[in-house]
C-alpha cells in the first residue's frame, strides 16, 4: 500500500495537469571575452549550447563549435597557445579549442565548474567548481595534476602573484591560496553603513548594535572577479541590506524602504590594503558582468535586464562609496557612458549571433579593450528561447 499510494497521487497529478516550461539557463555573465590579438570575439552561448568566434574589424561569425544538449558553456580563459578553454557548466567538463573551433579536448572536471583561469608560468588551466573542488590541468592536455578540495559554491578563480585567488558566490567571500593550494587569507568585502530615515526596512526590527538612522549593507552575491593591471582585483556583487520587512502593515509591505533591501556594489582588493568599497557603478538590482580596459584606465559593468553596458573612468574605483542611500546622485554619474545594444528579443539564432558580434565590437570600442573584455554578449544579446531565466541560482 505504501508503495502504491505514491504512484497513484503522481498519477493523479499529470492526469488534468502539464509539464511546465523549464526555467532556462541561469544568467552568469562572464561568457564573453577578446582574444589577446584584439582580433576576435569568443561568446560562449549557454542558451543554444555553443561557442561562437566573431570576427571584430568584420562583425562576421568564423567559428561556430555546437556543443551536446545543455552542456551550458560558462567562463572563458585562452592559454598562449591561442587555445580557449571553456567550463561547461551543465555539461562537468573543461572544453577546449583551437582558433578554428575544432574540439581539441574535453576533459570531466566536477560535476559542477564554474570559474576558469589560465596560468602562463605553469601553463595550467585552473578551474573552480561549485561542489568546492579546485582543479588544475595542464593547458596542452591530459589529465588534473592537483585537486585542492575548499568550501562548496566557489565561483571566479584567478591568477595573482604566484598563487590564486577564489570567490564564493552567495557570501562574496574571497580565498587566496599560495602556490602550494595553502589557504593564506579568507576576506569579505567591507559592511556598509546606509542611512535610513524610518530606522529600517520599513518599520521592522533592527539587527543589534545598529543605530537608529543607520542600516549595514552586507556583500553577498558575487556575481564577477577581474584582474586589474595594477595587481588590484575589483569585485562586481551585491549587498543586502541586514534588516527586517515590516509585514505587519495590512496590504503588505510599508514604509520607506532607504534605497531598497538589495542593491549593486564594485569593491577593490587592493594588495597590502585589504578589501574597500567604492561607489556603485551599474546602479541595478543584478550587476552580472565587469571589464576593464588593458591599460586600466576604464571599466564596464553590465546589468541584467537593462540591454546597457556603463562604461566610467577607472577613477571611480578610487571613490569611497557613501555611507547614505539617501543622499542626490552626485554630478560624477554623469560621466558614465551608457553603451546600448542593438538587439532585439525575438530574432533568430543567426540573427543573434550577428547581434552578439556588434555587441562584441561596441563594447571593445566602448572600453577599448584588446584582451579581455568580458562584458555582456550572454546578457545584452537576448536569447530567442521562450524559456524563462533563473537569476541568482548558481
Amino acid at each position: 500500500m505504501k508503495t502504491f499510494l505514491p504512484l497513484v497521487m503522481l498519477a493523479a497529478g499529470c492526469e488534468h495537469g502539464q509539464t511546465p516550461e523549464p526555467f532556462g539557463v541561469p544568467i552568469t555573465g562572464g561568457t564573453m571575452m577578446v582574444s589577446a590579438d584584439g582580433t576576435r570575439a569568443i561568446v560562449a552561448d549557454p542558451d543554444r549550447d555553443r561557442v561562437v568566434q566573431v570576427e571584430l574589424a568584420t562583425n562576421k561569425i568564423v567559428a561556430e563549435t555546437p556543443l551536446l544538449k545543455d552542456d551550458e558553456p560558462g567562463r572563458l580563459a585562452e592559454d598562449a597557445a591561442g587555445r580557449i578553454h571553456v567550463g561547461l557548466r551543465h555539461g562537468s567538463s573543461l572544453l577546449t579549442l583551437d582558433r578554428q573551433g575544432n574540439i581539441v579536448a574535453r576533459r570531466y572536471v566536477c560535476a559542477e565548474p564554474r570559474g576558469v583561469a589560465y596560468e602562463a608560468a605553469t601553463d595550467s588551466v585552473h578551474v573552480a567548481c561549485a561542489t568546492g573542488e579546485l582543479m588544475t590541468f595542464p593547458a596542452a592536455g591530459g589529465d588534473a595534476t592537483r585537486t585542492v578540495r575548499l568550501d562548496r559554491d566557489l565561483r571566479d578563480v584567478l591568477v595573482q602573484n604566484g598563487g590564486l585567488v577564489v570567490t564564493r558566490f552567495k557570501t562574496a567571500e574571497i580565498i587566496t591560496l599560495d602556490s602550494g593550494g595553502n589557504i593564506v587569507s579568507r576576506i569579505f568585502p567591507p559592511t556598509v553603513p546606509r542611512f535610513d530615515s524610518s530606522s529600517g526596512m520599513g518599520g521592522g526590527s533592527l539587527p543589534p548594535g545598529e543605530s537608529p538612522g543607520m542600516i549595514n549593507a552586507k556583500a553577498s552575491v558575487a556575481w564577477r572577479m577581474i584582474a586589474m593591471p595594477d595587481g588590484s582585483l575589483v569585485m562586481s556583487h551585491q549587498r543586502k541590506v541586514k534588516a527586517s520587512l515590516d509585514s505587519q502593515q495590512e496590504g503588505g509591505y510599508g514604509g520607506d524602504c532607504g534605497g531598497g533591501p538589495v542593491e549593486d556594489a564594485v569593491s577593490v582588493i587592493r594588495p597590502g590594503i585589504g578589501a574597500q568599497a567604492v561607489g556603485q557603478i551599474a546602479r541595478g538590482a543584478l550587476p552580472v558582468d565587469i571589464a576593464a580596459s588593458p591599460a586600466g584606465d576604464k571599466i564596464a559593468v553590465a546589468v541584467a535586464g537593462s540591454r546597457q553596458v556603463n562604461v566610467v573612468s577607472s577613477v571611480a574605483l578610487s571613490q569611497p562609496t557613501r555611507s547614505s542611500a539617501r543622499l542626490p546622485r552626485r554630478r560624477a554619474r554623469s560621466r558614465v557612458v551608457v553603451v546600448t545594444t542593438p538587439c532585439r528579443p525575438r530574432r533568430a539564432a543567426k540573427a543573434a549571433a550577428t547581434c552578439a558580434a556588434r555587441v562584441a565590437t561596441r563594447t571593445a570600442m566602448a572600453v577599448v579593450t584588446t584582451t579581455t573584455t568580458t562584458a555582456t554578449a550572454s546578457v545584452s544579446a537576448r536569447r530567442p528561447r521562450s524559456r524563462g531565466r533563473r537569476a541568482a541560482t548558481s
